[in-house]
């Protein structure tokens, strides 16, 4: 750095450089005053850094204090921003204590200094935030001691409250308060100071700190639950007195420590004159001088002594089958949050971890809103350990995701700050189970959790929404987490949501829960006595005779006794007596202070007391939520942030709202929710209206998934009141926007109430305005019911888009749809005549009837090409005709729905699609063309195995031509489990299955990959290993199925499964009375009979044996059967029918 700063300031030398500042010896050129430069050392700092580091200068040189550091010039000029302050010619105490311990002597003095300065920054409203050792400045000639680095500081009123959240720590950790960790929900004053210099007077004496720790977490654990060591035990030159002084700095809950400068100051002259007169220090009661004038309301828990115990008991229980649950429910106002901030409290004591968040009526909208405020603490917990451990996180998620961790970063966005940026590329599925995601998050919830007890806390559960719902439901009743224990607090709310989560949460199985119930009631007379005791200082009668009038305004409501006496506080009606050294109250003026039982009269009283600019603000920031920050409130009132701060004051004066840096939070949510009831109806929609069209206005391009829907939750509040045409149609495309999030974030009830909205904001005139963006937004909504089915509803929003849809090449879209809308529904027949017709409107000529007539024509047709190589197909030209490529597509479809419709008939479809390639050139659906027509071969009215086989085996080469991996899955588990082992061994057509396993799961086909395992099952039983590999492999295939969600084949695997364990165990119970009666099921009910016969046969009970072959027989002529089944039927058909023969004495034949 050249020597000259600015032209004002020669650098003499540098003291000190981290990574963040620079700190330089200087002289002032004007007049040679020795001065100290603090510098940011940071290239590019951003806004941030910028306001923080200014706030170090700014906070103190507005007060022009001379009792604190003197503070001359600020620099925030691009890349060189600085400050000056003055020299006292001291050092840091962090490094007078590095070269030489202090001596006793040295400490009082130095510690009796630093008291006093403390306490002149406290009576300028300044909370430090920041003390330890290094912001000490100590001048061991003039005995001047000095704090310095306000960077961290906040100006604080005394009425004023401050809150810091678990995912932002002001301050230096090792010297943090309790309080500052964000994990104890208390509110911060100048006694989180006191706690920090108790670390730092331990650290001056022992030379150590009080706790070490490699760790981020376990240095917050170690603030909040960890007692430290006495002082004494390290340094024996330590008197007894001295330690207990600064211990009682350090106590946990800030009731316990000192409260006031001058309970600290007199107990250390106190220890100072009797070691200089007497040389020693004689026992005596420390705090004797700590009078606390101002009135801190005790945030103590009052009146759940037996709720705690039954949590402490609850939570320190091992895991079991059961998760515990424990629902805490009650009216507003009576403690729910705070017992569940006691709750943390224990959980950390017993270092226990918890991950928490709450549900918030605004971010009902907002698809798994709860979740995501939930893991997006536990990241900002991740990212801020050693680079070892987040690499360590990194791989475990890496793996748990396999290839879908872009599914989980659509969902929780801040996950990319572990894992980076996830692409969704190669996976064609449109549309992801929910299996899938509920396991993808139960393996996150794992990853969390680290294998250990994992407690997981919600608040105001009333006001979940339903993606985050769904995805807790799936959690309580997941087998492999028994690690889990729940919190939730429900407001005794009759709303339908409330009512509707309740009854989900109902529905729940004893089995697999054990519930615990903890209704919170009001406060009694005893527990508000004890709550005015441990607030202020008076006589047992004063405090009776104030609780008895307390009690009979409130009834005990937690929240209005804690309002009611913050106001009476304020207005001075209970006031410290000077001469009485306590307490008093008047009760003339509190008998007939003007509240009825009801909290509502008493902030209404203190509502209406606010300037109108701060009841408008106000008003706006309940329409933002709980919180609401600066920036959103400058954008939304067009005011500055200066400006609405001032504003603001008031309200944070009075303790309505309390602050977190730059942002805001409502004390309660009583509070909020009273205010926001002060709108009316018609101001509401016009707010919510305006606050909508700014934030999109100021955020849309730097939108992200969340900012849209925070946009939408207010713009559509307010959409009846938009008249003007072209911000209808903006609105109707943020909401298609919103509608596309949310299928991507698998939120299907969410994007069917945005492309409502957008159906509804126009109705049919939208046709005409913007056709395509209505059309969309029917197929998506369409889609969306397929999901969920409401089939009904899908039903009619197909057949609407038809009839608005004129051009056949149009319709496909709406076609696939309408396709997968009758398979998804079991309408087989109406799904095939659906797509014959549109095959037909393409120009495609097909008979009235398809027959085998038709079919053998165009049999005949195929298998003269078949003669030709492979080569011959794939050197076809490309189809171009984008009708034709639909008509493909339709066909690939169709064939699923003939399998079980017209089995016998199957074939002509697979033949039309070949018949199209050779029409009009290869597409890539060909492959599965042939591979369809290969198993449509083997059916039992035609029998061409052989010619099936070579078939599957063109299908196979096409694929590989091709490099089609879309449906290469498809082709290898018709050719290797459709054709198993006719040319190669059982281990050779497994290692295909398994390619076409892991090929389906990249591609997102997880039915297919399903289908591959059902076919590597099947083979693995019949291929002579032992049946306890045949269990254990069948167990793991099982799980991972699970994992994919098809639902068949997880039955299909839990049928098989208990037959190879009932023949290992030498015990049978039937299990085809709980085969589904749906279509579907058919495909495998034949399946299930076989393996049945099987096991009868062996049971020896071959009269069943023998029937079920005969049913079984029937039920093939229906299907397109494997040869292999075919085989086995009838191997051990006829042992099961010589053995009944033999039984009975003679042969006879069936």
């Amino acid at each position: 750095m050249d020597n000259m700063l600015n032209k004002k300031y020669f650098i003499i030398d540098t003291i000190y450089k981290t990574q963040r500042t620079k700190i330089y010896k200087a002289v002032r050129v004007k007049d040679n005053l020795p001065v100290i430069i603090k510098a940011l050392n940071i290239e590019y700092p951003s806004e941030k850094d910028v306001k923080q580091f200014s706030n170090g200068f700014k906070i103190v040189h507005d007060l022009n204090n001379d009792k604190l550091i003197q503070m001359y010039d600020l620099d925030l000029s691009y890349n060189q921003q600085s400050f000056a302050m003055e020299d006292t010619g001291g050092i840091s105490l962090n490094h007078v204590i590095s070269e030489n311990p202090l001596s006793i002597d040295q400490f009082f003095e130095i510690a009796i200094k630093i008291i006093n300065n403390l306490k002149h920054i406290h009576e300028c409203q300044i909370i430090h935030q920041d003390i330890n050792p290094s912001n000490i400045i100590w001048n061991s000639k003039t005995g001047q001691t000095k704090i310095i680095d306000f960077e961290m500081a906040i100006t604080k009123p005394d009425k004023e409250q401050i809150f810091y959240e678990s995912d932002h720590i002001y301050g230096s950790l090792s010297y943090i308060s309790p309080e500052q960790t964000g994990r104890l929900n208390r509110s911060i004053d100048y006694r989180s100071d006191f706690y920090s210099l108790g670390i730092s007077f331990y650290e001056l004496l022992t030379q150590q700190k009080p706790f070490m720790s490699d760790t981020y977490l376990e240095t917050i654990y170690c603030h909040i639950s960890k007692n430290p060591e006495n002082p004494t035990k390290l340094n024996s030159n330590i008197p007894e007195m001295l330690s207990e002084i600064i211990l009682k700095m350090m106590a946990k809950m800030p009731e316990e420590r000192y409260q006031s400068h001058i309970g600290i100051e007199k107990d250390l002259l106190k220890c100072q004159k009797a070691l200089m007169t007497q040389g020693k220090i004689t026992k005596f009661v420390i705090g004797q001088n700590d009078i606390n004038i101002k009135c801190y309301i005790s945030e103590k828990i009052y009146g759940r002594k037996k709720e705690i115990q039954l949590i402490k008991k609850i939570v320190n229980r091992s895991c079991s089958d059961r998760k515990q649950v424990i629902i805490i429910s009650g009216d507003k106002g009576t403690g729910k949050t705070k017992i569940i901030q006691e709750a943390q409290k224990i959980m950390i004591e017993s270092h226990i971890p918890f991950i928490e968040g709450n549900c918030e009526q605004i971010s009902q909208n907002i698809p798994y809103s709860t979740w995501i405020t939930i893991i997006n603490r536990q990241i900002s917990q991740w990212i801020k350990q050693d680079f070892s451990f987040i690499e360590h996180i990194k791989h475990l998620l890496m793996t748990s995701f396999e290839n879908y961790a872009f599914i989980m970063t659509n969902i929780f966005p801040d996950l990319e700050m572990i894992i980076g940026h996830q692409e969704r590329e190669g996976y064609l599925n449109d549309i992801v189970s929910d299996k899938l995601i509920n396991d993808l998050f139960c393996k996150l919830i794992t990853i969390v959790s680290q294998q250990n007890k994992l407690v997981i806390i919600i608040d105001d559960m009333q006001w979940i929404d339903s993606e985050s719902l769904r995805l807790l439901l799936f959690l309580l009743q997941n087998k492999s987490l028994s690690n889990i224990f729940l919190f939730f607090t429900f407001r005794n709310d009759k709303t339908e949501k409330a009512n509707h989560v309740e009854k989900k949460l109902k529905e729940i199985p004893d089995t697999k829960i054990e519930r615990h119930h903890l209704p919170m009631e009001n406060l009694l007379f005893g527990d508000i006595l004890n709550l005015i005791k441990d607030t202020m200082i008076t006589s047992h009668d004063t405090s009776k005779s104030l609780c008895e009038l307390i009690y009979s305004k409130t009834r005990g409501n937690a929240f209005f006794v804690h309002q009611l006496l913050k106001t009476l506080f304020k207005e001075e009606i209970i006031y410290y007596d000077n001469w009485g050294h306590g307490f008093r109250f008047l009760k003339n003026e509190m008998e007939q202070y003007p509240v009825s039982n009801n909290v509502a009269d008493l902030l209404i009283t203190r509502f209406n007391k606010f300037p109108e600019q701060t009841q408008e603000l106000l008003k706006i920031a309940s329409c933002l939520g709980d919180k609401f920050n600066l920036k959103t409130m400058a954008v939304v009132t067009k005011q500055s942030e200066f400006i609405i701060t001032e504003l603001l004051k008031p309200a944070l004066y009075e303790g309505l709202i309390s602050s977190s840096g730059d942002t805001f939070l409502f004390s309660h949510q009583n509070i909020k929710q009273f205010i926001y009831e002060l709108i009316s109806k018609k101001d509401l929609l016009a707010r919510h209206l305006n606050i909508g069209q700014q934030l999109h206005q100021q955020f849309w391009l730097k939108s992200n998934e969340i900012n849209l829907f925070k946009i939408l939750y207010h713009y559509n509040k307010g959409i009846q009141l938009i008249t003007n045409e072209s911000e209808k149609i903006i609105l109707a495309r943020l909401n298609h926007e919103a509608g596309i999030l949310s299928i991507n974030m698998n939120a299907y009830p969410s994007a069917i109430q945005y492309f409502t909205v957008v159906i509804d904001i126009f109705g049919d005139q939208l046709w005409n305005i913007d056709n395509n963006l209505m059309k969309s937004a029917y197929e998506n909504r369409a889609k969306s019911y397929i999901v969920v089915a409401e089939f009904d509803k899908a039903e009619l929003d197909v057949d609407l888009i038809l009839k608005k849809t004129n051009h056949i090449v149009d319709r496909y879209q709406v076609t696939e749809i309408a396709i997968k809308l009758y398979t998804s529904s079991y309408q087989f027949m109406k799904g095939a005549d659906f797509g014959i017709q549109y095959l037909r409107d393409l120009g495609i000529e097909l008979p009235e009837q398809l027959d085998h007539k038709y079919g053998k024509q165009l049999m005949n047709h195929v298998n003269k090409y078949l003669e030709k190589s492979t080569d011959f197909f794939y050197q076809l030209p490309c189809m171009t005709d984008i009708s034709m490529q639909s008509a493909s597509i339709v066909l690939y479809h169709l064939d699923k729905m003939f399998l079980i419709i017209r089995p016998e008939l199957r074939y002509i479809i697979p033949c039309l699609s070949i018949d199209l390639c050779l029409k009009f050139g290869q597409y890539t659906t060909l492959p599965a063309a042939f591979a369809a027509y290969a198993s449509s071969l083997c059916h039992i009215d035609i029998k061409y195995y052989k010619t099936a086989l070579y078939t599957a085996s063109i299908a196979e080469k096409l694929c590989f031509k091709q490099s089609n991996k879309e449906f290469l899955p498809y082709v290898l588990k018709i050719r290797y489990g459709h054709f198993s082992c006719l040319d190669h061994s059982h281990t050779f057509y497994i290692n295909k299955l398994n390619e076409g396993f892991n090929l389906a799961r990249e591609r997102g086909d997880n039915q297919m990959a399903s289908f591959c395992y059902n076919y590597k099952l099947s083979f693995l039983f019949f291929s002579g290993i032992r049946l306890t590999e045949v269990i254990k492999t069948a167990s793991e295939m099982l799980e991972t199925v699970e994992f994919l969600g098809d639902k068949y084949s997880i039955k299909f695997f839990e049928y098989i499964l208990f037959m190879v364990q009932s023949l290992n165990n030498d015990k049978y119970e039937s299990k085809t009375a709980n085969i589904h009666s749906k279509d579907t099921d058919l495909i495998f009910s034949h399946i299930y009979s076989l393996f049945e016969m099987i096991t009868h046969f062996f049971y020896k009970n071959y009269q069943s044996a023998c029937k079920l072959a005969k049913t079984i027989k029937e039920q093939v002529e229906k299907f397109n059967n494997p040869p292999i089944f075919t085989i086995i039927l009838t191997f051990y058909g006829s042992l099961s029918f010589l053995s009944l023969a033999k039984n009975f004495g003679y042969i006879r034949t069936s």
